[in-house]
């Protein structure tokens, strides 16, 4: 209750000032930090935005008072010390839980701009029948072709990169008019963006906290709209929220309406996308098509297996993100429940083929190996960690209950299971493929890593990225990062 009450404070202290001026000296103090990403972050944006969130939301302007630079401090001061009525690592059962709550928030705005996830999400969508249905829907949806989309994003990119300017117009892509015309700019502007004038309703809309403590956690909503649109300018709220959006925003804008339509056709593209690394690692394994042939009807598989000479590597694709219930809780009910079709069932999945193997594997099937792995890849970071962790943290029960019918010599080590994002994935197939790194060693290293409080690692990246100081990316990734950029290129140096 101290928190609730606290609150009420900072927002009555927030509706007494002018909402446009409220957003405009938070982007003041934000932008006044310049490109040092420490600075940046030592003014905890992700609760800069949660001011500008609540200023909109509690709009008052019937108490109207003229904002200073020391009535700023004041509100920012108070959200600050809201910090110290929330819950603390040593009020969790496991200090994870407080770490991903804390991850989900502010690991986005750590990194900069990742030209692969965009080359990745040009590999997924891009060359798609120009029928296919998530191709006619971007159009439906925003007016323009979704290759268009990544060509622009680059150019705003380049606008805003440097930090110091954090507006854009229109006019700003006019040496581009030549192949993208004005019109094809404003509503590629627009499908990232907010007008002004719905800003409020829209911050209501989405607005899933229900002022509880765990708004204090949230992953920014202006992830969705890092572009406030004011007139004819468009204003960019913080330039690492706009990398985030870009770099996701196929992937978020196509799930957003029909988010179980979609994930019918992404499933398959994404299985199809993780054929890529594997081929290019040159790895010896069998996919799920293949397996199936030889299974009960009712048997359930993994995507694919890799065969390794002491034990079996299972991949479970899973193209899914964190619902934004999982992302600020720490109840362990509610975060099983929003990983059960993923994580846990990728489980079942494995633990069931595995058990399958077992009795009938090693003449048409993969041979039975103790101490298999299971690796479910996930479009987005899950943090959930190994096997073990999920277990110790949140799902005891569902883990015993599919072990029950599992023979206890198929049981898959739950220090063996990782949860790791496809960006990983991709890093590990050119670990195998450039840097000469067998995957099985990869994995028993990470496992070994993970077993100790010294090497224990919070994410899989930090084992991946471990190994060699910069990964060259797989060659499929890089080609089409190089495309786009040379296509960007050229339009500049000939516009």
């Amino acid at each position: 209750m101290k928190y609730e009450r606290k609150v009420k404070k900072v927002k009555s202290l927030i509706s007494k000032h002018d909402s446009m001026d409220i957003l405009d000296t938070s982007l003041r103090y934000l932008y006044d930090a310049g490109n040092d990403k420490e600075s940046r972050l030592q003014r905890h944006p992700w609760l800069v935005l949660l001011v500008v969130k609540w200023a909109f939301i509690n709009e008052n302007k019937k108490i109207i008072q003229p904002l200073t630079n020391n009535h700023y401090m004041a509100i920012l001061n108070a959200v600050y010390g809201l910090a110290d009525l929330v819950k603390m690592p040593t009020d969790h059962n496991n200090i994870h839980q407080f770490m991903r709550n804390m991850a989900y928030q502010q690991f986005i705005y750590q990194h900069d701009f990742s030209i692969l996830d965009v080359g990745r999400n040009s590999l997924l969508f891009k060359y798609l029948p120009d029928n296919h249905n998530l191709k006619l829907l971007f159009k439906k949806k925003h007016g323009f072709e979704l290759k268009d989309f990544i060509s622009l994003s680059f150019t705003l990119i380049a606008f805003v990169h440097s930090g110091k300017k954090h507006t854009v117009e229109v006019n700003q892509f006019s040496p581009l008019f030549r192949y993208y015309s004005e019109s094809l700019v404003k509503l590629f502007l627009d499908s990232i963006s907010i007008n002004i004038r719905d800003l409020r309703k829209r911050l209501s809309k989405d607005d899933l906290s229900k002022e509880n403590y765990s708004e204090y956690y949230e992953q920014s909503p202006f992830i969705k709209y890092p572009l406030v649109k004011h007139g004819l300018k468009y204003t960019c709220v913080d330039p690492f929220i706009l990398y985030r959006c870009i770099e996701h925003f196929l992937y978020d804008t196509l799930k957003a309406d029909e988010p179980q339509k979609f994930m019918q056709s992404f499933g398959k593209m994404f299985e199809k996308y993780l054929l890529k690394g594997l081929k290019y690692a040159n790895l010896d394994y069998v996919e799920e098509s293949c397996l199936k042939k030889f299974l009960p009807p009712k048997n359930k598989c993994i995507d694919y297996v890799i065969k390794q000479k002491n034990f079996n590597i299972f991949i479970d694709a899973k193209g899914v993100e964190m619902p934004y219930l999982g992302k600020v809780t720490d109840n362990p009910k509610i975060i099983l429940d929003k990983v059960k079709s993923s994580a846990i069932k990728a489980i079942e999945q494995a633990s069931a083929f595995n058990n399958y193997l077992l009795l009938n594997g090693g003449e048409n099937l993969p041979e039975f190996k103790m101490g298999s792995c299971l690796l479910v890849v996930t479009y987005k970071e899950l943090y959930l960690g190994n096997g073990q962790l999920l277990y110790d943290t949140v799902a005891k029960d569902k883990i015993d209950s599919i072990n029950e019918f599992i023979n206890e010599k198929a049981r898959i080590d739950l220090k063996r299971i990782y949860f790791i994002t496809v960006d990983s994935f991709d890093l590990m197939m050119s670990l195998v493929k450039n840097h000469k790194f067998d995957i099985g060693d990869i994995l028993e290293k990470a496992i070994a890593d993970d077993d100790e409080g010294l090497s224990k690692k919070f994410e899989f990246s930090q084992h991946v990225n471990s190994f060699v100081d910069q990964i060259v990316p797989p060659k499929f990734l890089k080609e089409e990062t190089d495309k786009i950029l040379l296509d960007f290129r050229e339009n500049l140096s000939i516009a």
